[in-house]
């Protein structure tokens, strides 16, 4: 305890221990063990070289990727690659979720970022999915590459209440859409929008669409 030490000592007692924190942490930064290099750095008020080491973080398939989330995502040291990460190993389902669940911390730039991945993702998939039954009732591979396109003059392919994605992650992006300013973004949430018109009016809004 620096209370055992003459008090004109106590700044280089301190500095020693900045010292040495910062060495510990960068060992286990040299060892690959991020996260519990952040405890040191946390205590430091230094994340910098946490940052940079996430930025480099390259997890393999088999790699448990969850407390590099929590350090780049939900403690907002790097929420863009954080949420990539979430998007890519977790799915759609996983990626709303961790958007929607609260307050995010850190700031528009970044959660305008992880709204758009979101919106390209669902609407990537929704094209691969459009693409693939068209193949499979018309029996050839169309060169159609956009949901307007896709849909334009095949309403049986809502027949029977059929829908091609989870009206729930559709339902959520669109109003997360709404939040953005304008952007090409903006521009697929509008088609992932008249797709939602062509369906079955049991999935419709109740009431006067928001």
């Amino acid at each position: 305890s620096n209370q055992d030490l003459p008090e004109k000592v106590h700044a280089e007692f301190e500095e020693g221990i900045r010292q040495a924190g910062r060495t510990v942490g960068q060992l286990f930064l040299e060892d690959g063990q991020i996260p519990q290099a952040f405890a040191y750095f946390r205590m430091l008020g230094e994340p910098g070289p946490v940052v940079a080491a996430l930025e480099k973080a390259q997890p393999g398939p088999d790699d448990d990727i969850q407390p590099l989330v929590d350090l780049a995502y939900h403690q907002g040291l790097l929420p863009k690659k954080g949420f990539d990460w979430v998007l890519q190993r977790y799915g759609i389902c996983n990626a709303i979720t961790s958007l929607s669940g609260g307050e995010v911390p850190f700031d528009k730039d970044a959660k305008d970022y992880c709204v758009k991945t979101l919106i390209r993702a669902l609407y990537d998939e929704l094209v691969d999915r459009l693409r693939a039954e068209v193949q499979r009732k018309q029996g050839f591979e169309t060169s159609a590459k956009t949901v307007a396109e896709l849909i334009a003059g095949r309403d049986w392919l809502f027949a029977d209440d059929y829908y091609h994605i989870d009206l729930s992650h559709l339902n959520a992006v669109v109003q997360m859409a709404a939040q953005l300013d304008p952007c090409p973004e903006m521009h697929l949430a509008g088609e992932l929008c008249a797709y939602g018109k062509h369906l079955s009016p049991r999935f419709q809004f109740p009431s006067t669409p928001p």
